[in-house]
């Protein structure tokens, strides 16, 4: 069906014979390159990964579509895995940064849903389990905002 779309008659090819338009195909192509062989045609900087179109996965210390903003943040200890949104601590574990939890800080907290769980309303998610769907999978010890 797609091919239907894109593709032209034209008058000086015999009956039944189908053309491409050469720029449909080239901005097919365009396409294709961007989203299956090279997320990321800026490369990501300061040792971000590619995470997706253009955008990168930055370390601690540094942010921006290309991890382009920021300083690194010295590290004086090695974790079994790289902290991904935190800094390794003498103990060997990942210290969060706010916004993140998880044993590699991998895991974003989203905020909630409803306007009762922010700072400073009389609420305690402690009494009431069924809003924990409000939350991306945060245990309860993860519920309170710095």
């Amino acid at each position: 069906m797609v091919e239907n779309v894109y593709k032209k008659t034209h008058a000086n090819v015999p009956r039944g014979s189908m053309v491409y338009d050469v720029n449909i195909v080239n901005y097919l192509i365009l396409i294709y390159i961007q989203y299956f062989l090279a997320k990321c045609i800026i490369p990501c900087l300061n040792g971000g990964k590619c995470k997706g179109v253009n955008k990168c996965r930055c370390i601690f210390g540094f942010q921006g579509d290309h991890c382009e903003i920021g300083q690194p943040i010295k590290q004086y200890y090695n974790c079994k895995r790289p902290c991904r949104h935190g800094y390794c601590t003498a103990n060997r574990t990942c210290r969060c940064q706010q916004g993140w939890f998880g044993k590699f800080c991998q895991r974003k907290i989203l905020k909630p849903k409803h306007d009762k769980h922010r700072p400073g309303y009389p609420h305690s998610c402690e009494d009431d389990d069924d809003d924990m769907d409000d939350y991306d999978e945060v245990p309860k010890s993860h519920h309170r905002w710095h």
